[in-house]
């Protein structure tokens, strides 16, 4: 169903993904709202690969006051240090094979802390 509420979070919901999806945090702040006000959860956990995501969602429940401890979880990686994503799925194995190598050169120029 088509919603004619809009929810637009400002500043951290700007730019990056909203540069090529413009549109795109106020469908999640909307579909998260509505989460969280039907199940009015004490802590809701999201994932930290999503960084943006997950600061537009902190910023949406301290805006609306929204009773709940947002908690972002710490990335699930693959043993070979590539972040777990449904995304993998669609790369063949040379795709997955240079998305590894890219993994490894992002951790050399900017180690992540473990």
């Amino acid at each position: 169903a088509h919603h004619a509420t809009k929810i637009v979070v400002g500043g951290v919901a700007e730019g990056l993904e909203t540069d090529h999806r413009p549109t795109f945090f106020e469908g999640v702040a909307l579909i998260v709202t509505n989460l969280l006000n039907r199940t009015q959860p004490d802590y809701a956990i999201f994932w930290e690969k999503d960084y943006q995501q997950l600061a537009t969602i902190r910023r949406l429940v301290d805006d609306l006051d929204i009773p709940v401890k947002v908690i972002g979880a710490e990335i699930a990686r693959d043993n070979h240090g590539l972040a777990l994503s449904s995304r993998n799925k669609y790369l063949d194995r040379n795709g997955l094979a240079i998305a590894r190598k890219l993994n490894k050169i992002i951790q050399f120029i900017i180690p992540i802390e473990r």
